[in-house]
């Protein structure tokens, strides 16, 4: 069975050969399919989203870098080949050539990684689907990133790696994951109405008060009645006690916290890089 790369170059010897191959991509899309749009832009191809084989495009200024790279894990279990491309207009012709692969491998964008998503970046997503599994957002302004949010359905994994600053975001119902890096964009209120089934908060700047009013919250069914983890920072390690200041059970690994309807979740804490609180929910 032909790789992506045999695909693309079989659909460009001739206009008859690209009507085949599309053809066949037709009946049975094989691949999933994540896009860098940023300063270092990339198509990234994949029989599926978890580890395996990967075939990449990259696009770079310095002729130096153009070429094939190639590296295979332990065991097999991973191999990626890499295209580097040189080009002037990088992020224009990554966007190019997607537009040019997309019908050849009948895939849809399940991941996009944009660093401050203008307009015309997001419209031009927008051209190709109105939906995507998942989105990392690497910097931008307010109006762009919440033009993006309005205009692109996220179904999966939403990750914000924001340099930190006042904006007043909303985030789309139903993610599968939040991650924020800068987390001083969610307050206490805006972490109540999150529906999210996983969140990671780091750098927030909840209390230690809001924190245990959030694990009231959950306990009481008010909020949250769909979450399975949540990790957010807080600020001491030592603030245990006063996060914890509710009805619960002490056990090897923590506290056992309970729902008014019986659900039980298991509260950690850790001292990595930052101390942090960890809920997982049974």
């Amino acid at each position: 069975m032909m790789n992506p790369f045999e695909l693309i170059n079989l659909s460009l010897t001739s206009s008859k050969a690209r009507r085949a191959v599309i053809f066949f991509s037709r009946i049975k899309s094989r691949f999933w399919v994540g896009i860098g749009i940023h300063g270092s832009p990339f198509i990234n191809i994949k029989e599926s989203r978890r580890i395996g084989m990967s075939w990449e495009y990259s696009w770079t200024s310095n002729p130096s870098k153009v070429g094939l790279t190639t590296h295979t894990a332990r065991l097999d279990l991973y191999s990626y080949e890499c295209i580097h491309l040189f080009s002037e207009s990088r992020m224009h012709d990554c966007m190019k050539w997607y537009e040019i692969i997309k019908p050849v491998l009948g895939c849809q964008i399940g991941h996009a990684s944009v660093d401050n998503p203008k307009p015309s970046i997001t419209d031009w997503l927008r051209s190709h689907q109105d939906s995507i599994g998942g989105i990392s957002i690497l910097e931008g302004d307010e109006e762009n990133v919440k033009y993006l949010l309005k205009t692109i359905r996220v179904l999966g994994d939403l990750s914000l790696k924001i340099s930190p600053r006042s904006y007043q975001l909303e985030f789309p119902e139903g993610l599968t994951r939040l991650e924020i890096d800068t987390a001083e964009l969610i307050n206490y209120d805006q972490l109540l109405r999150l529906k999210v089934r996983n969140i990671n908060l780091r750098g927030s700047i909840l209390t230690n008060q809001e924190i245990n009013g959030f694990l009231k919250s959950w306990m009481s069914c008010e909020s949250h009645l769909d979450l399975k983890s949540i990790e957010i920072d807080i600020p001491l390690s030592k603030a245990v006690n006063e996060i914890m200041d509710l009805p619960h059970e002490v056990t090897k690994i923590g506290y056992k916290i309970k729902r008014c309807d019986r659900k039980e979740a298991n509260v950690t804490f850790g001292l990595w890089t930052r101390p942090y609180l960890y809920l997982s929910i049974d």
